[in-house]
């Protein structure tokens, strides 16, 4: 799909016309000299990004439609495959003539254009990212090739190539190997244990893997040590010497709802009746008591409730459940936050 090039300048009225007609029509690229144009490749900064000078003018470029590993930056590792990706562009255009097409957007909000980058052979670059795995599709916005991209992705996937070489553990144990403190443990059926600063998460399906460890990199740059390990308690993951113990029987300890705030910093597992359920919208409460301001509530935040196979409210009134968590203290109340659903089953009645 190499754009047009500068034969806008000798059409005729009608042709112009009709052109327009048809892009209405069929959805193409407007037919406007604006809409593609030939570059020179000062820099390539990574995969995804290369900066170009286009009618005198110095521009970043961020190919449209792709998303390629980063390169470290601060002292930080590169991710898998970034510079393979990064190498390949610069193989196919530094220092060299393009022709950029733009899409419905033609500036992103940081002032980068939004292209399609094609070399002088008529190879479009985002395509060969995609082929050879160096490169996801972004789905979250709009433009014309997304399907393409898609099919395109899903060729690299099956083949194994790039990304996908070794498939999700390949990637894991890179990330593992270059984010100091991450391991990743074999789990019982076919499921992974993640450990960081001493805090664990298990039963992790393959594919829920590399974004766990996304999620501790980002935890890392966010907060300082003693806030990460509590992010990541609220998303689930518990003290990794308690796991080790609880199977000996000798951590989270089973006591009553109404003992939870003599309890208050500890993991322990309630078990009893739901009896109250309130859903404000961004919360859903459940409580063992009627009495919901003198006794533990169960927290869980809206977008967590959608991890559940029905709305918490509607799952949970008059049944028997036994919760596991880490009671804290809100407004003067116990409270355990739920985000995984799996910190909360039903005990079936016999």
């Amino acid at each position: 799909m190499k754009p047009p090039q500068s034969i806008a300048r000798h059409v005729t009225l009608p042709c112009i016309f009709l052109a327009l007609t048809l892009a209405i029509f069929t959805r193409a690229h407007p037919a406007t000299a604006t809409e593609s144009l030939s570059a020179r490749v000062l820099a390539v900064r990574d995969g995804d990004t290369i900066v170009v000078s286009a009618s005198g003018e110095k521009k970043v470029v961020r190919l449209i439609g792709i998303d390629c590993p980063e390169l470290g930056k601060n002292g930080e590792p590169d991710e898998f495959m970034a510079m393979e990706a990064k190498e390949l562009v610069a193989d196919l255009v530094s220092e060299k003539d393009v022709d950029l097409a733009f899409d419905m957007e033609r500036e992103d909000r940081y002032g980068r254009w939004l292209c399609y980058v094609f070399t002088k052979n008529g190879e479009m670059v985002n395509e060969l990212l995609l082929k050879k795995g160096l490169a996801l599709t972004l789905t979250y916005f709009p433009f014309r090739e997304k399907k393409k991209f898609l099919r395109l992705q899903g060729e690299a996937e099956m083949g194994r190539k790039g990304l996908f070489r070794d498939l999700s553990p390949h990637v894991v144990d890179y990330s593992s190997a270059h984010f100091e403190g991450t391991e990743v443990y074999p789990g019982p059926a076919r499921t992974y244990i993640v450990v960081y600063g001493g805090m664990a998460k298990a039963l992790l399906k393959e594919s829920e893997l590399a974004g766990e460890i996304q999620r501790i990199r980002r935890y890392a740059k966010q907060y300082p040590p003693s806030l990460v390990k509590t992010a990541l308690e609220t998303d689930g993951y518990t003290p990794f010497r308690e796991k080790a113990t609880q199977e000996r029987g000798d951590a989270n300890p089973t006591i009553g709802y109404r003992e939870a705030g003599d309890h208050v910093g500890r993991y322990v597992t309630l078990e009893g009746e739901i009896k109250r359920v309130k859903n404000t919208g961004k919360v859903t409460f459940l409580n063992f008591d009627q009495d919901w301001k003198n006794s533990v509530s169960i927290v869980i935040f809206a977008g967590d409730a959608l991890k559940f196979p029905l709305p918490p409210e509607k799952l949970f009134p008059g049944k028997t459940v036994q919760v596991t968590g880490k009671i804290k203290v809100y407004k003067g109340r116990p409270e355990i936050i739920i985000r995984d659903p799996r910190n909360i089953r039903i005990i079936e009645k016999e």
